[in-house]
């Protein structure tokens, strides 16, 4: 992994202007008209320890973390980065914060939907991410729900395996693209392990009620 394609990319817009440092692995973003620059640093690790993260950002201390699409983030690290205005994500991060007008504090846009939108849900106390695709929510007077946000156009059996062997327990998985179709199957290797499979009008509707 390294930064070749993403500044590629970045130079077919005329007001970006990129660097690396001697050891090329920083990379500074500069974009005209733009309040702040933006430091990377990669990290390759498919799922990055906590002790990896804080190591990472001691040596470098750059803006950013770039790391794979399907990186397992905790949330320890999603916590300890937002203490330290930090941000970790994939390549389509980094283009949406260089539309910022500044780097922090910044959310992928579909985060930021499902936190918004749960935190004006009237049973929600509160809402904990417990990495990068679940959320524990705690609600008013019923038990705890743990929810994944998954973004497969089709909901194959697959990717509620998948889901299962890489983030393990969760009560319900959220179809977060509208689009699309459930499969038959999906819908039944999840009810088999007792998990619901919902779109967001669903989600909303079952978060009032005792979980069964």
């Amino acid at each position: 992994m390294n930064f070749n394609w993403l500044i590629d990319r970045l130079h077919e817009d005329r007001n970006i202007s990129t660097s690396l440092n001697e050891e090329k692995t920083i990379l500074i973003i500069e974009k005209k008209n733009r309040c702040e620059s933006l430091s990377i640093s990669i990290i390759s690790s498919n799922q990055p320890s906590l002790d990896d993260i804080i190591n990472i950002t001691g040596k470098y201390n750059t803006d950013f973390i770039l790391t794979k699409k399907d990186t397992l983030i905790n949330g320890e690290i999603l916590e300890f980065l937002e203490k330290k205005e930090k941000i970790i994500g994939s390549y389509g991060d980094v283009f949406r914060i260089m539309n910022q007008e500044y780097n922090f504090p910044y959310l992928p846009p579909e985060v930021r939907f499902i936190l918004r939108n749960l935190k004006q849900h009237t049973k929600i106390r509160n809402i904990r991410r417990l990495d990068n695709k679940r959320y524990l929510i705690s609600r008013h007077g019923l038990e705890d729900v743990t929810v994944i946000a998954l973004y497969d156009y089709d909901l194959a059996v697959e990717a509620v395996r998948s889901a299962v062997d890489v983030y393990g327990k969760f009560d319900a998985i959220f179809k977060g693209n509208p689009n699309g179709r459930i499969s038959k199957n999906a819908y039944e290797l999840a009810n088999s392990m007792n998990i619901k499979v919902l779109m967001w009008g669903e989600l909303l509707g079952e978060l009032n009620r005792k979980w069964t």
